[in-house]
């Protein structure tokens, strides 16, 4: 026990001392004046001017001694606490780095940011002291115009001494402001909704004449006049100069309803662009662009997602320096996840690009085969023969070897006609030159290249090649023609007498072979009467026009 008691006394004596040669923030706070880290620079500024530590000439003391005027010093700093408590950039003591020598390994230099929102201002180490950097100090103007856009100082000299008596950190004229500011809010959207209602649908009638546009006009106006709204009350907000304690609940939340309403206006605004650039595509007849704006629409729309997450995510404090480093350092992970991704994306980039086929086209890829539905921004949607839906990542298509023949400007059609052993060889030639005049008359014909020949002794009837080429654009119309020319041959063949062989045997038996008649002619012209019936036969079907 007694053991026990002196251990928890040498214990308490030795927690006790090391406590003692810790400075606190109460003693750090008084040895503020000598700006010897950015805790002391920063906390020096924005106490200073608080209201029961007023000191103007102390928080002045913090920026970077450039200006020779101590008057103008006295109102950047002033200027710059009040872009601070507009904007919502509350001090937290407790994260202010305290070593003199901190230094910034991003930026390289002894410099410490600490608003990402706001990366012009920062303090900078300058004679083994800190400062508000020179830059900081430049852009105090800059910055306060753009806080306070509509409100000017001149104003605040107006306020009449009773509305400045403070209750629970806030003047009577903040009090009034804030209740006129929600009143102003409501009678601002009031008006403008209602003006909306009158003014909008004749104005785009008379400018727009397609309905579909002018729904999509209606879509990205209301949240633009919304966001309008929102950006006035934000920027009359931070003209009630309130605290900063305050001003960090209220400032972000508008700020990030103003960038989900720039974004929804953003994605409707392509809409329309899209749209507009789809109509004039169409009136040209232009296929490719006709295929190209709806990728490039996505690829827009994506850009502009990620853009306002940067701005959301910033609004939240988060350093998009440091997310860019941290992104570096794991870049090779990301990489390594993303690949896929980056190789679909410059998949599709080739398919543009190369236009091997476009919507609507039949292709074979690899194994393959059907009518291409869509062209997204990651995959390709084909249609199969089967009825179904098969998804060809870009990245992959690329890389194959793709059969179009939405490309075809001839569908070719060969086929044999077996006709059979007993047809007459003059009645064969005037039914090859009949097929060949039904090919020169008909309008859906290549007439430059064909070919009708009776090509080989086959075992069950002697064919005729039919080799021919349509000039047709679907494949619809590619059968259409085939089936067409089938019967015209059929109706032929009928109109001769020839019949059209199909698969059987017969066994002759004989005692001796007939001498062959070598004396036999082969017959080189077809007789008048078959060709009097082949020609009518023409006409009938394809008149020659006068």
């Amino acid at each position: 026990m007694k053991n026990l008691f002196c251990f928890i006394v040498a214990w308490g004596f030795a927690i006790s001392f090391a406590w003692a040669q810790t400075p606190t923030i109460e003693q750090e706070k008084q040895n503020a004046q000598a700006r010897l880290s950015p805790f002391q620079t920063i906390y020096l500024h924005y106490h200073s001017l608080a209201y029961d530590t007023y000191n103007l000439k102390a928080a002045a003391s913090t920026l970077y001694p450039a200006y020779s005027s101590a008057k103008e010093a006295d109102t950047l700093a002033i200027k710059l606490r009040q872009i601070l408590d507009a904007n919502g950039l509350y001090i937290d003591e407790t994260k202010l780095p305290r070593n003199p020598n901190h230094y910034d390994s991003t930026a390289k230099k002894h410099i410490y940011r600490p608003f990402p929102k706001f990366p012009e201002i920062y303090v900078e180490k300058t004679n083994n002291q800190w400062f508000y950097a020179h830059e900081t100090v430049v852009s105090i103007k800059r910055l306060h115009r753009k806080t306070f856009p509509f409100i000017d100082d001149e104003l605040l000299n107006l306020i009449p001494d009773w509305a400045e008596r403070t209750f629970f950190g806030l003047s009577i004229a903040q009090y009034i402001g804030l209740f006129c500011l929600v009143l102003f809010g409501f009678v601002l959207s009031w008006l403008l909704n209602n003006l909306l209602k009158l003014v909008l649908p004749s104005l785009l009638r008379l400018l727009i004449r397609d309905e579909a546009m002018q729904t999509r006009f209606k879509r990205a106006i209301n949240p633009l006049i919304f966001l309008l709204v929102v950006w006035i009350l934000s920027n009359v907000l931070k003209g009630l100069h309130l605290p900063a304690y305050l001003t960090r609940f209220i400032i972000p939340p508008f700020d990030v309803l103003m960038h989900i309403l720039f974004l929804i206006t953003g994605l409707r605004s392509i809409e329309i662009v899209s749209e507009y650039f789809m109509y004039f595509a169409k009136k040209r007849e232009s296929e490719s662009l006709v295929h190209l704006i709806p990728f490039f629409e996505n690829l827009m729309q994506i850009i502009a997602m990620v853009v306002a997450l940067f701005y959301i995510l910033q609004t939240f404090g988060v350093n998009p320096t440091a997310m860019v480093a941290g992104l570096s350092i794991g870049g090779l992970a990301i990489a390594l996840a993303a690949q896929e991704t980056i190789k679909n994306l410059f998949g599709s980039i080739t398919i543009f690009a190369d236009r091997p086929f476009k919507v609507g086209d039949w292709i074979m890829a690899d194994n393959i085969e059907g009518d291409v539905e869509e062209i997204g921004f990651r995959s390709t949607r084909i249609r199969t023969f089967s009825h179904s839906v098969v998804y060809i990542p870009n990245g992959r298509l690329a890389d194959m070897t793709i059969d179009n023949y939405g490309m075809r400007i001839y569908r070719r059609f060969k086929t044999h006609i077996g006709l059979t052993y007993d047809s007459p060889p003059d009645t064969i030639k005037a039914f090859v030159h009949g097929i060949r005049e039904l090919i020169v008359r008909n309008p859906r014909t290549r007439k430059d290249f064909y070919g009708v020949h009776l090509n080989e002794f086959a075992s069950s009837g002697l064919n005729v090649l039919l080799y021919i080429y349509f000039r047709v654009k679907t494949t619809q119309e590619e059968w259409e023609a085939r089936e067409e020319m089938m019967l015209y041959i059929l109706d032929l063949a009928h109109l001769l007498g020839l019949r059209i062989a199909f698969p059987t045997q017969t066994v002759h038996i004989e005692n001796s072979p007939p001498a062959p008649n070598l004396a036999q002619t082969p017959h080189q012209v077809v007789p008048e009467n078959l060709a009097g019936k082949v020609n009518d036969y023409v006409n009938q079907k394809f008149p020659i026009e006068s």
